[in-house]
This record gives structure tokens, sequence and C-alpha cells, in this order.
């Protein structure tokens, strides 16, 4: 029998339960078939000691999207109507002008849907109906607060450091820094889109306003601060297939980041599904394949084979031949529990692998193409007939990912629900 090492950390959410929010059609107008909700967010001024707690947002308003600050939860993002975007600031020494900054000019034509901060707090992202995703740049708010008794006017932010047009041909309704990359999707595409801004590294000084690129040449589709124009500007890198959206919009990826746990992607369709795709798979794949490959390894000696790569295996009953797969496996594809990493089998050692099995594998782990759509690692069905999942929510550790859309309701999934079973029972005996 092969070893088993169990790992926790590469489980996925499972479905916890689901919530029906307080009945408010009295507030809807005749046209509207049922209670939608549109965001959905964690508190995030607690500590993970403390319950996670989120809110939910019914009907659509001039604010589309807000953001907190990752390194001063006192500012605030806000994507709008009106095209622009406003820093707002909760600090009390703020109270007599709270908007700090407008983002606006000559960055978007038309509504906003989406705003996002880097980690670093300097750079936001922000997209919506004219397809563009923009890249700007923060000034250092505590540096040019003046304290005296007349409040300083917003800071008022012309150009973004970068404009594209080009990554996407429709509505773009979420953004995402992942690091120093971004994660973007646009309506009637079926796919989120990793990509990068070619030069824009953190790590590199804070351009200046005057280093933003201005609109003199209407005919470019993308203008950087970061890479002269003459080259490549930005690079699709991954593409992450979300079947089953249909002709929504306003459907809105999250993905859980934490430089302690694997990173998470959480998207919600319009057919009662939600997709989970664990970016760190992807790693574990390529160097096992890296491994199996080498021609210089010992065939002998077992590698090891994550326990969420499972072979697909055939199993006759009668006449009719069914195809399988390990029923741990089953349970990642549907519900992502895996949680092992297990030693190849024997029949494995010398690469017996079907072609059939190889190309599951590449269809949902493999990085070398481009083009190619990866397929969701695991996925949660609804019994909830047409469910639109619009937005998606995880506390900060992880544990806990919230989807809301349609149907009034607020779909709970937990990860490592043994584990922490587990941990609780040794306190308790303790």
């Amino acid at each position: 029998m092969p070893s088993i090492i169990n790992n926790d950390e590469w489980d996925l959410p499972r479905l916890k339960a689901s919530i029906g929010f307080e009945d408010d059609f009295q507030y809807l107008s005749s046209d509207d078939q049922d209670t939608e909700f549109f965001d959905v967010k964690f508190y995030p001024y607690g500590d993970e000691s403390h319950d996670p707690v989120f809110a939910a947002v019914s009907k659509k308003h001039e604010i589309n999207d807000l953001g907190t600050c990752p390194t001063n939860f006192l500012l605030i993002a806000s994507a709008s109507d009106d095209t622009t975007v406003r820093i707002w600031s909760l600090d009390p020494k703020d109270a007599k002008q709270p908007c700090v900054a407008l983002l606006a000019g000559e960055g978007h034509s038309s509504h906003l849907l989406t705003v996002a901060f880097h980690d670093n707090g300097r750079y936001v992202l922000s997209a919506g109906h004219d397809n563009v995703v923009c890249l700007w740049t923060l000034p250092d708010f505590a540096a040019a607060r003046v304290t005296d008794k007349n409040p300083p006017p917003p800071v008022v932010i012309h150009y973004p450091h970068f404009f594209t047009s080009e990554v996407h041909s429709g509505i773009v309704d979420c953004v995402a820094f992942f690091g120093d990359l971004i994660l973007s999707r646009a309506c009637h595409e079926d796919i989120i889109v990793l990509w990068r801004i070619e030069g824009f590294s953190s790590d590199n000084p804070i351009p200046s306003p005057s280093d933003a690129p201005t609109t003199s040449d209407t005919e470019r589709l993308t203008r950087s601060a970061f890479a002269p124009a003459t080259s490549s500007q930005y690079a699709r890198l991954l593409q992450f297939h979300t079947p089953g959206c249909g002709h929504q919009f306003y459907l809105r990826f999250k993905l859980f980041h934490r430089k302690d746990k694997n990173p998470v992607l959480a998207f919600g369709n319009a057919h009662s599904e939600i997709y989970f795709w664990d970016l760190a798979r992807l790693i574990g794949y390529h160097n096992f394949i890296l491994d199996m490959n080498d021609s210089e390894r010992d065939k002998n000696q077992p590698i090891q084979r994550p326990g969420w790569l499972q072979p697909i295996r055939h199993r006759k009953q009668g006449d009719a031949i069914s195809k399988l797969k390990d029923a741990s496996d089953r349970d990642s594809v549907v519900s992502g529990r895996s949680a092992s990493m297990d030693v190849q089998t024997h029949g494995d050692l010398n690469n017996n692998y079907t072609q059939e099995t190889l190309e599951s594998w590449e269809a949902k782990y493999d990085m070398t193409r481009v083009e190619d759509a990866i397929k969701a690692h695991a996925t949660s069905k609804l019994t909830i007939k047409d469910f639109v999942g619009r937005q998606v929510a995880w506390n900060a550790t992880g544990e806990w990912c919230v989807v809301v859309g349609s149907k009034n309701l607020a779909i709970i999934l937990q990860r490592w629900e043994k584990k922490l079973k587990v941990e609780e029972k040794e306190k308790s005996t303790q």
C-alpha cells in the first residue's frame, strides 16, 4: 500500500449551509424577479480570534464596489457610476473632508464596476463598462495631510499609470491583484484571465504623477508608464474556465491569498455552480511532471504524486465499462475534499499513466498553453436551480467562503472541518 502523508492545506471548500435573508420584496419594482445580492464582504477590522462576520448588499446603486486598503484600514476605495474612483478616509482627522483623493479625468469613460488595492496600498485597479482596466498610483496621504482648520481638497489624479482596453472585449466586472499580477474577468468571455503589466514591480520606486502616460495618442489601446510603447506592454499568462455564465454580467470572483496558505480562486456562475482553483496545485503538478519525465532519475524509486492528482481507472460492470476515479478524488472534484499526498503505486513507476489520465490532468493543471482555459479543480453543485453567484467573499483565515447572488440566499462553504474538529477536541481535553 502506498504511504499517505496528510496535508490539510490542500482542502478546498465544501458546502456547509445556505442562509435565506429576510424577504424585502416590498422594495422591488414590478419587473424584478427576485431579491438579488450584489456584494458580500467579511468585516475587515477584527483579528483572527474574532468570529467571522460578513455583510451582504442587496440592489444596485451608484456605488458598485468598495475596497479596503490592506496597509491602512482607514482608507477605502469606491467605484461608482460617475466613472470615478474615490479614496475615502475614516480617520477622525479627516471628518470634515473624508474624500482624500479622486481618480478621474483621463481613465474611464463609463460606469465603473470594480476596484481593488495592491498589497502595498499604493496601487489601485479599476474597471467597468468601457472594457478598460486602469492602474492608478496613490499619493502618500500621511505625508500630504494638513492638520489646520481648513482641510485640503481631495487630491485629483487625472492619469492612470496603466490603461488598456485590449485584455477584454466586454464589460469588465471584476479585477484583483495577485501579488504584482492581475486577475480580471469580463462578461460573455467565460474566462478569468491572469496577466501582468510588463515592467511593473511593486519593489521599484513609486512612480510620480508626471510619469503617467497622457492621452495624446488616442489610437493606442494600451498606455503604460512601465514599458515603452514600442514593446509589449502586457502579457496574458493563464486563463481559468468559467462556463455557465450565459448573458449575465456582474459575476465576480474572489482570490484568497495569504503568504502562509495556498492561494485559492473562487467563482460562482449563473447555473448553481461554484468553482474553485488552488493555484498551488498548478506548481505542484508542474513539479510532479518534471520529476516524472526526468530521464536521469532512478526509475526504481517511487516519486510522490499529490493525492488530488488521481489516475482515471476503468471498472467493468457486466458488458458496460464505467469510468471511475478513486473515491477520494471524486470527493475532491465535487466538493474539494482532498487533503493527502500519496506515493505512486508500483504500476505507476514507469510512467504508466493512460493518455486519458494525462489529458484530464492537463485540462486542470497545465500552465504551458495560455490559450487553453484551466478547468476548475473543484466544483460545488447546488440543488437550488439557477442560482446566480454574483459575489464571493473569504474570511481572513480562508476557512469560510460565502457566495451571494439571486434567490435571496447566501451560500456558506467551509474548509478544514475535520482538522478543526480534531483541534477543538484536543483543546477540550487539555
